[in-house]
């Protein structure tokens, strides 16, 4: 029995039902005496010093009965139904599922005292649960939801938003990664074999070029650039493409002679990046000496990587925390060295988990100045990204958290903006038209006495009353009404 438990009562009841589980199996047959020993025992020494203060009978220091009303009695004061409705009224769904949350519902109700438990479980079941799709559909039932129905309705949701997770096809593990000009390096850092000879990027028959193929994996798709099966609909099906407007592909993809050297990838949901010359008058966010496109929504920097100091073009995203090379391209740098296990799960703006190959540390160079970066390598045809923390570094772009404005700038002084807007300080301004205040007939008026005024303040709170009933701001009233405000006066400093 766990006496230092916050909630005294859920304890007692957990352990009398473990022990009257042991009473009725191992220890069935033997006399109730010897079973009161056994309560004794297992109630530990809390419970021992307890029923030292009772005073049984010796009929009733046999029977259990006697024992359990007794504990009952001293735990049962301990029940707070106001602490223990706020536990329940608080209670979300959070990472627990379903069954676990209505579960715990159940438990948290029991010691509310509420005459209808199952209402109460049922609301909070809307209330707390996580899916907003739940939600919709708990509410769309109306005043015919039960507990019963909410019940059904979350777990059958729940189950088959399971179902669909483990009927995807799950991405397949990375075992090694191939160089087209050098060996097969294994993320364990050994090389497996090598070959010679240009391969144009192709992999060799017998080879592997990044990912064990299955039967059931996903190929990538040379219309939309992602992997799905045959029988999947497209993403690019019905779409035109940006660059030489035919159909059912995207531009990432596009096959045409003319097609650009860099792919771009845009991301359902993107949002627009305010990309700016290091000339320009602002200084508040500026990417230096980087390539922009017609929209001005993309910004590309060259960056020289690795000991051969390949220049590879990076897309400059400030929302991306680490720095991302695709495959394709690390397999241009020529590296001897192997890649390291990746320690973090990346994840897409979509909240899809990247197939990331490995990790590798980088010396790059920009201007004149080196930095080491570390890269996640990711099976993707999308550009490469360089993060925010790797463009603050390079200095591609200056993130500033304040403006001061210096004391030599006469255009934001007080007297220059008073000079320049006086039109907006001087009398006193009227809106359009009149406004009518609308009352909910059902609420109760209340009259608030009014409140003193420090006498220190009384002569000045009637000059400013007199002056605003003069300006007609305010309107004396000499007659009862249902409504009443008190009045607080609070004296301004004077504007100068």
């Amino acid at each position: 029995m766990d006496w230092e438990s916050g909630n005294l009562p859920e304890a007692w009841k957990a352990f009398k039902q473990h022990v009257e589980l042991v009473f009725e199996g191992p220890i069935k047959e033997k006399p109730e005496e010897v079973k009161v020993t056994y309560l004794l025992l297992w109630v530990g020494e809390k419970g021992r010093n307890i029923y030292n203060t009772w005073t049984l009978s010796a009929e009733d220091k046999k029977k259990l009965k006697p024992h359990y009303d007794r504990f009952l009695n001293y735990v049962r004061p301990k029940l707070n139904p106001v602490f223990a409705r706020y536990k329940f009224n608080n209670e979300v769904q959070g990472s627990q599922t379903v069954d676990q949350y209505i579960t715990k519902l159940k438990l948290l109700a029991k010691d509310c005292s509420y005459n209808d438990e199952n209402d109460m479980v049922r609301d909070r079941i809307v209330f707390g649960v996580t899916s907003p799709k739940i939600r919709e559909k708990l509410i769309n039932e109306g005043d015919k939801l039960t507990l019963d129905k909410a019940i059904h309705i979350a777990q059958s949701y729940e189950y088959a938003q399971e179902q669909l997770r483990t009927m995807s096809a799950a991405p397949v593990e990375v075992h090694t990664v191939r160089n087209t000009k050098g060996p097969t390096t294994t993320l364990g850092g050994q090389p497996t074999n090598k070959h010679k000879g240009p391969t144009n990027g192709k992999p060799r028959s017998g080879h592997t070029t990044g990912r064990m193929k299955t039967t059931d994996e996903k190929e990538i798709c040379g219309n939309c650039g992602y992997r799905h099966t045959k029988t999947e609909t497209c993403r690019a099906k019905g779409k035109q493409c940006n660059h030489c407007k035919k159909w059912n592909h995207f531009q990432s993809m596009c096959r045409s002679k003319k097609s650009l050297k860099s792919v771009h990838e845009v991301s359902e949901g993107f949002s627009e990046l305010q990309v700016q010359n290091s000339n320009s008058d602002s200084d508040d966010f500026f990417v230096d000496s980087v390539e922009c496109n017609s929209k001005m929504d993309q910004a590309f920097v060259e960056i020289k990587v690795g000991p051969n100091s390949f220049p590879v073009k990076f897309k400059v995203d400030t929302g991306s925390q680490v720095n991302i090379l695709p495959r394709q391209i690390y397999s241009k740098l020529n590296l001897s060295h192997p890649l390291k296990q990746p320690t973090t799960r990346l994840t897409a703006y979509s909240g899809d988990t990247l197939n990331t190959i490995g990790c590798v540390k980088l010396t790059c160079e920009r201007t004149g100045k080196l930095q080491e970066l570390t890269f996640y390598v990711v099976e993707t045809y999308s550009s490469p990204i360089i993060g925010l923390r790797s463009s603050i570094d390079l200095n591609l772009i200056k993130l500033v958290l304040s403006c001061e404005t210096p004391r030599d700038n006469p255009h934001l002084t007080k007297d220059t903006v008073l000079k320049q807007y006086s039109e907006a300080f001087k009398g006193i301004g009227l809106f359009p038209g009149e406004c009518k205040i609308h009352l909910d007939p059902s609420i109760t008026p209340v009259v608030n006495p009014p409140r003193r005024i420090p006498v220190a303040l009384r002569d000045k709170v009637k000059l400013e009353l007199d002056r605003m009933m003069q300006n007609q701001i305010i309107a004396k009233v000499t007659e009862p009404t249902e409504w009443v405000n008190s009045m607080v006066a609070v004296e301004n400093k004077q504007v100068n």
